[in-house]
């Protein structure tokens, strides 16, 4: 299973990879991006930036 996930608060947030998305997609084509998709799924009561850690990607 391909896809993306994030921690917010404690909480986790994970969105599966689905082929006909048309949002978020990485340059290879067959997964998300992190920084692409987090504008669409980022949850209105949350704040914070997006923050990469160095290696997750």
């Amino acid at each position: 299973m391909r896809g993306v996930f994030w921690l917010i608060d404690e909480e986790l947030l994970a969105v599966p990879y689905d082929d006909s998305s048309s949002v978020g997609i990485a340059k290879s084509g067959n997964n998300y991006n992190h920084k692409l998709l987090w504008c669409h799924v980022k949850p209105r009561k949350c704040n914070n930036r997006l923050i990469i850690i160095p290696g997750a990607e």
